[in-house]
């Protein structure tokens, strides 16, 4: 509302106040994604149990910037059926001319992983340091080294509404309700960085 309509909003507690949608949002319209160009594409995944399965495709380039370009959210989903979708995103890829590096799952879904090497999908687990990740995820924007397609509206939906719960410990904990794709972005994009170092 405060960048796109002008109103006034506060930005306080936000935890991506750096995210800029003029400078992180990309228009799909006048962006083409060539997965060909990109030195990796992968996909990140935020399993849900008892609350929305989030699954982001990412590609990095040779410079190290960090686009994401697609977003799915799996509602009451069963783990095999979450596969089946994970795998015609693999095959997505492969139709584009490429490989998918890797699949960064979340590290405490083990039904999922079960099912994954049941249908012989590789993955890796997901770093889940959140204080490292989340400040992985602000050098990024703070640097102009991660973008968003605008066709992602549930993920750029939740960073507007991603937040630090107001408390008086001094300590920064973020409010876990509708973070479902921001934890896959974290995922994603801050292991992703950490193993290709």
């Amino acid at each position: 509302n405060r960048y796109l309509k002008g109103e006034w909003t506060s930005a306080d507690r936000m935890v991506y106040c750096m995210f800029q949608p003029k400078t992180h949002i990309l228009n799909s319209n006048e962006v083409e994604v060539n997965y060909k160009q990109f030195k990796r594409t992968f996909i990140s995944v935020d399993y849900g149990g008892d609350h929305p399965t989030a699954i982001l495709l990412i590609s990095v380039n040779y410079q190290g910037v960090y686009i994401i370009s697609k977003n799915w959210k799996l509602r009451n989903t069963a783990p095999s059926d979450i596969v089946q979708k994970l795998a015609e995103i693999v095959d997505y890829i492969i139709s584009c001319g490429v490989v998918c590096s890797n699949i960064f799952v979340d590290p405490s879904a083990k039904g999922l992983k079960d099912e994954m090497t049941k249908r012989g999908l590789e993955y890796t687990n997901a770093l889940n340091n959140h204080l490292d990740g989340i400040g992985c995820i602000q050098t990024k924007l703070s640097t102009n080294s991660l973008f968003i397609l605008d066709s992602c509206s549930e993920l750029i939906e939740e960073i507007y509404s991603y937040r630090y719960k107001d408390n008086t410990t001094g300590k920064d904990e973020v409010v876990k309700v509708g973070d479902d794709f921001v934890d896959s972005m974290r995922y994603g994009v801050y292991t992703d960085s950490v193993i290709s170092r």
